[in-house]
Parts: C-alpha cells; sequence; structure tokens
C-alpha cells in the first residue's frame, strides 16, 4: 500500500476553486478510516490574484515537496495542471519513466493552440516540450517551469479515457503515435487484456499513473469541473488501478479535478467522494 499523500489544495490551473477543498475533505475521511495507514503531507500553495504567479509558485512547491518525500507517494488535488509539478519529479528522477494517463482529455495542447489559456489543459506539452518548441518565446516567457529538466518523449505516454479532443490533439496523438486505451475498450467485460496490454507498455520501467476523475463515467463520478458522458466503468476502473498499485514499479501517482464544493449538489458530491475512495483506497463510506 502507498502511505505517502501528498496534500496540494491547488486551482491555479483551472477556474473552478472548489478542487481546492478536496485534498482536505479526503484526508479527514481517510484518518477516520484509516488512521495509521497514511502519512499526509501538506503542500503550500499561494492562491494569490495573479494567476500565473500562483500558478508558478504553486507546482514547484509540489515539486519540491516531492524531492523531500521518500518512497512511493499519491498526490491528492488540486487540478490536473499539478501533474507539471509531480511528472517532472518523476522524469528528473526516472528519465525513462512511462506515463499513465487518465481523463477525458487529452491535455496536450500548446498555449498557441488553447482557446481557453487554462494550462490545465496543457501539461502534458509543458512536460514534453511541446509548447516550448510551438510557441513564441514572448507567449510563455511568464511560466517558469524551469524545474523541468527531462522532457517527456511521447512515445512513453498512454492514454485511457480520452474522448474530448481538440482536432490540435488528435493530429498530436496521430503524428507521435501515442497509445490509446478508448472507453469502449476498456470497459469490457474481459478486463486481463486490457491489464496486460498496460503492463505491456510499462515493461519493466518504473511508470507514473496521472489520474482525471473525469476519465470515470459522470453518473458514477459527478463532482467535476469538465465532466464528459460515456466514460470508464467503476468494476473495470477499480480492477485495473488497483492493480496497477500494487506494482513496485510505480513511483508517484496524481489524483485531480475532484471537486466537492457547493458547484454540484450534496448528492452529487456524497456519490463522487465515496466512490473515489473505494476505488482508490478501498474505503467504504455510507
Amino acid at each position: 500500500m502507498i502511505k505517502n499523500i501528498l496534500l496540494f489544495p491547488h486551482s491555479g490551473g483551472q477556474k473552478l476553486i472548489g478542487v481546492r477543498n478536496t485534498p482536505y475533505i479526503l484526508k479527514e475521511i481517510m484518518k477516520k478510516e484509516r488512521n495509521n495507514s497514511f502519512k499526509f503531507h501538506d503542500v503550500k500553495v499561494n492562491n494569490s490574484r495573479n494567476k500565473i504567479e500562483t500558478l508558478n509558485i504553486n507546482l514547484r512547491n509540489l515539486y519540491e515537496k516531492n524531492k523531500e518525500v521518500e518512497g512511493r507517494r499519491i498526490n491528492i488535488g488540486g487540478d490536473h495542471s499539478m501533474a507539471i509539478g509531480s511528472i517532472a519529479y518523476t522524469l528528473n528522477k526516472h528519465p525513462n519513466a512511462k506515463v499513465i494517463w487518465f481523463d477525458a482529455h487529452a491535455d496536450i495542447n500548446t498555449h498557441e493552440e488553447s482557446r481557453t489559456k487554462n494550462v490545465h489543459g496543457m501539461p502534458l506539452s509543458f512536460l514534453s516540450g511541446l509548447t516550448e518548441r510551438t510557441s513564441k518565446a514572448s507567449e510563455t516567457e511568464e511560466y517558469k517551469f524551469g524545474f523541468i529538466k527531462n522532457k517527456l518523449d511521447l512515445k512513453n505516454l498512454m492514454y485511457i479515457g480520452i474522448r474530448d479532443l481538440d482536432e490540435y490533439e488528435k493530429k498530436i496523438i496521430k503524428d507521435n503515435n501515442i497509445q490509446v486505451i478508448k472507453v469502449d475498450e476498456f470497459n469490457c467485460t474481459e478486463i486481463y487484456p486490457t491489464y496486460l496490454k498496460i503492463e505491456h507498455f510499462i515493461k519493466d520501467d518504473p511508470f507514473h499513473i496521472s489520474f482525471d476523475v473525469d476519465s470515470i463515467d459522470p453518473d458514477i463520478i459527478p463532482s467535476t469541473g469538465t465532466s464528459v458522458k460515456s466514460g470508464l466503468l467503476k468494476f473495470q476502473t477499480q480492477t485495473i488501478v488497483r492493480q496497477l498499485m500494487r506494482s513496485k514499479k510505480l513511483v508517484n501517482m496524481d489524483i485531480t479535478e475532484l471537486n466537492i464544493s457547493n458547484d454540484f449538489s450534496d448528492e452529487d458530491n456524497n456519490k463522487s467522494l465515496k466512490n473515489t475512495l473505494d476505488i482508490f483506497f478501498d474505503i467504504k463510506i455510507k
């Protein structure tokens, strides 16, 4: 079991501040249900009005906290821009690490191609160097991600559950032959072939799971900011993710974009909490 839990109440990559609540809501339940099972680490965040300054400070703080913690860890956010900090740490320590990206979205838009300019839709373009190579320096110089030393080779990326893509992202995936497990394939009743496909991708390399809860069907986890219908099913997700979490090759993991807040009904929040805790931690609440 993974004991280290990094709590990262960060919302700087998008506009919904409710994702800041999630780490501490989960912490209280996890402590109550499994008091001695986890070691919690708070990541200091800055929530100033300057969005870019906040982003730069927070992601570096997450990167630095990852450097301090020994052993495997789970980073609980927070929006998916957090992966810039956590995966940068993984790649700097393990340059050939594989990244398994569970998401409804590809999150590989460059700054130039992004319509919203929300960084939670761009982390993989920063980590791989796409934004650096394709955008004007004047457009991206305000992003201070100098802690990214080793870039992500896109052949080491696998997507699971993506289904809402921009045309630019489709082209990047096709041109770079990025591996994708689509929703229908993942949700198949025969789970073992899917798991074998993931294991074949990982081989003997260390790997990082970055899990956006919007990859899961919104009937299961509705409390997330950019939900997309027809997502991953609970049984298949729980079975495969728990097996991956048992692997000693897993070195780091993110859980992102869970938004337990007034943006959603009490019923949706309770359902989302219940299913998140069950899927990832085998904690069952009423």
